[in-house]
This record gives structure tokens, sequence and C-alpha cells, in this order.
């Protein structure tokens, strides 16, 4: 009966370890499994403020972009009005400069 009694025992001791032993593996599991969910959580974190920050800063992207074309369109209009200007003033002098030149010609033929 103690033969039984120790080997009942031995079984069971043996029993008590593997089922300490799976718990502390599971434990360790545990832990490396809670140690990268908060380094993911950090990452998430980190993401999700630079996310924040970039939303914020392209937040008015759409105004701005209209009023860089209304910008753009007045410079444009205003370029190509002053290069109106300058071509209808130049046209205008050209014009008289030939009036000029003809007149003159015209009167050096006259006198010859």
């Amino acid at each position: 009966e103690v033969q039984i009694q120790a080997t009942f025992y031995n079984n069971t001791l043996s029993s008590i370890e593997s089922r300490e032993a799976k718990s502390l593996e599971q434990s360790r599991k545990l832990k490396a499994w809670e140690s990268d969910l908060t380094t993911k959580d950090a990452e998430l974190h980190s993401w999700e403020v630079e996310l924040i920050e970039t939303q914020e800063k392209y937040a008015d992207l759409g105004v701005r972009e209209e009023e860089l074309d209304e910008k753009i369109l007045k410079l444009e209009e205003a370029e190509s009005e002053f290069y109106n200007v300058k071509v209808a003033q130049i046209s205008s002098k050209h014009s008289n400069e030939i009036k000029q030149l003809e007149n003159t010609i015209s009167e050096q033929l006259t006198v010859v």
C-alpha cells in the first residue's frame, strides 16, 4: 500500500509540476503579448497624433487652393491687360513714326 501511495504521490507531483510548467509558459507568453500590445498601442497612438496633425495642417487646403487660383487669375488678367496696353502704345508709336517717315519722304520727294 505504501508503494501504491508513493506511485500516486509521484504521479500527482509529476502532474502538478507539468501543469505548473505549462502555467509558467502561458504566463511568459501572456507577458510577451502584453508587451507587444503595449508597443503596438504606443505606435497606434503615435500614428493617431500624426494623422490628427496632418488633418489639421491640410484642413483648409481647399480654401487655400481656391484663394491661390483667384490670385493667379487676377495676376494673369493684370499681365494680359499690361501687355495689351503696352502693345497698343508700341503700335501707336510705330504708327506715328511711320507717318512721320512717310511725311518726311513725301516732303523730300516734293522738293526734288
